[in-house]
């Protein structure tokens, strides 16, 4: 591919205009080109190192493999990547279109993000999760999208290949995180049952497929023996530091502001939520307890009401043409697998990549594991006062779920494939509160969505302090739990993500405030 990027710059010789400035000028149509061939240059060798990442945007040229990080692979990845970004930055920015720049910069922090997080932070020497989450998420990113992955053979390639990830992980792990040990320990205790359950079986016709499944299983119970004696004496600082915080910040966001700022921000619009909230003095909703109606509450009949509030979502978004519905996608509401609710208590999306053929995205719902008759009662009641529209609001639509299907068609294989947390949950927080302000949660929604802004805002704060080490993650729990009312056995999980995440949390608010003021810039121009 680096030769059909020299070729382009051969051919655009006669447009080539010095600028003194030790960049090369192009007409902007070959200096589009000229980015575009370098991303595509780009996804090739990283789909090659993150086979598990390629399969996640329906890319199944690797679907037989998974990434070992081994260190001659990562250090052909590395000097590959900053070649590319050399490359990129031999092109003058005058160059590009407004377009064509947007997708450079989006390009350009994709690559300087994986340098940092391979060379600086060492991820691959500090943090199991890598290996664990590989595997993990390797595999069922091909179970979801083959209803036959049992007869797979990429997918009992994958199974077979497990074993080799795991020992390469135990050799590269010269000072793992601590955190990152128990957590990763926690995960694959929820992925083995689903391991068993392949092991298990009797079939003559999946003897392959057990056999592959149960050397996996072995070998993720010695990595976790592993992980669990390593632990006592792992790092116990799980935090980047300021500066390095700043500088994923940087590279990764794009966000400029020292941390302390973000921080304070945070801690601004928390203060006026609270007190805007305070002033409401709104009187609690009246729970209505229904046992008789209850009795009959099945899982699938909750994973149902998911369908009708998205079908009640589009059809306020079109009455109100707030947005056009595209109907080439489906969403899928799913329990919450065991293995992603170690990280993940609440509710979540699972996109579809760009190149599936099928545009199907699963809503993740954690529900319990036996709906006993006090489960009953209290979900028939969270049916009853319609307590799922802000899930399907921020989830599904207008929030995840449309701007990521959407996004997988857009123009450029860049903005196919780039994709940023400030902008994917900046924009779901947005919609809540947008379509709070449209009437569709009536009377309640203005308590709904001060409820989200200091959730969020919370989290920026924790976010910020957790990588910085101000807070400790008992300090972060009860700031949390403190300032937000919510149940303490939910915060501690949501902190152990926070912690393991960085940037993951702030994502919200910060991400939301400047689609406002993008939007707001975009009032003042066109009037």
């Amino acid at each position: 591919m680096r030769l059909l990027v020299g070729l382009s710059l051969l051919l655009a010789l006669p447009q080539i205009t010095g600028q003194g400035t030790g960049q090369i000028a192009f007409s902007p149509a070959v200096a589009a080109r000229f980015v575009d061939s370098l991303a595509t240059d780009y996804y090739q060798t990283k789909f090659a190192m993150y086979p598990a990442y390629a399969t996640s945007k329906g890319v199944d040229t690797w679907d037989s493999t998974l990434a070992t990080y081994g260190p001659r692979k990562v250090r052909s990845f590395l000097i590959a990547t900053k070649r590319k970004v050399l490359d990129l930055n031999s092109i003058s920015e005058d160059s590009l279109s407004i377009q064509a720049w947007v997708d450079m910069k989006a390009l350009k922090a994709d690559m300087e993000t994986q340098v940092f997080m391979l060379e600086e932070l060492q991820l691959y020497r500090r943090s199991p999760l890598l290996y664990t989450d590989e595997c993990t998420n390797g595999l069922y990113y091909l179970m979801i999208r083959h209803d036959n992955f049992r007869e797979n053979p990429n997918f009992i390639a994958r199974l077979e290949a497990v074993p080799r990830v795991l020992n390469v992980g135990r050799a590269n792990l010269t000072k793992p995180i601590k955190l990152h040990c128990e957590v990763a320990s926690a995960g694959i205790t929820a992925f083995l049952p689903f391991l068993d359950s392949l092991a298990d079986s009797s079939n003559p016709a999946e003897a392959g497929l057990a056999k592959a499944a149960g050397n996996a299983r072995q070998a993720f119970l010695k990595f976790r023996a592993y992980l669990d004696s390593t632990s006592a004496t792992a790092d116990p600082d799980f935090a980047l530091g300021r500066d390095n915080f700043g500088t994923l910040l940087k590279t990764e966001h794009l966000v400029d502001e020292p941390p302390e700022d973000l921080v304070a921000y945070a801690q601004r619009v928390l203060k006026d939520a609270e007190k805007e909230r305070d002033a409401q003095k709104n009187r609690p909703e009246a729970v209505k307890r229904d046992t008789t109606g209850a009795r009959t509450l099945t899982k699938a009949d909750i994973l149902a009401d998911f369908d009708a509030e998205t079908d009640s979502a589009i059809a306020f978004l079109e009455r109100r043409a707030i947005v056009t519905v595209p109907r080439n996608t489906v969403v899928k509401p799913v329990e919450t697998p065991d293995f992603i609710r170690v990280l993940v208590p609440g509710y979540a999306y699972e996109p579809p990549g760009p190149f599936d053929k099928n545009q199907v995205g699963l809503l993740y719902v954690p529900l319990p594991k036996v709906l006993d008759l006090a489960a009953q009662i209290d979900y028939k009641s969270r049916i009853d006062r319609r307590s799922y529209r802000g899930i399907v609001v921020h989830e599904l639509y207008p929030g995840h779920h449309l701007q990521m299907t959407r996004a997988n068609s857009a123009g450029t294989y860049i903005r196919r494939l780039a994709d940023d947390n400030f902008t994917i949950e900046g924009w779901a927080l947005y919609c809540e509160e947008m379509m709070a302000a449209q009437g569709y949660f009536g009377t309640d929604g203005s308590r709904r969505a001060l409820d989200g802004i200091i959730f969020r805002a919370a989290r920026a704060v924790v976010d910020v302090k957790l990588q910085t080490g101000e807070f400790s993650l008992n300090q972060a729990v009860d700031f949390m739990a403190k300032e937000t009312g919510r149940d303490r056995g939910f915060i501690e999980q949501e902190v152990r993500r926070y912690a393991v995440e960085p940037t993951q949390a702030m994502s919200y608010l910060i991400g939301k405030r400047d689609i406002v003021a993008l939007r707001d810039e975009c009032k003042r121009i066109k009037g």
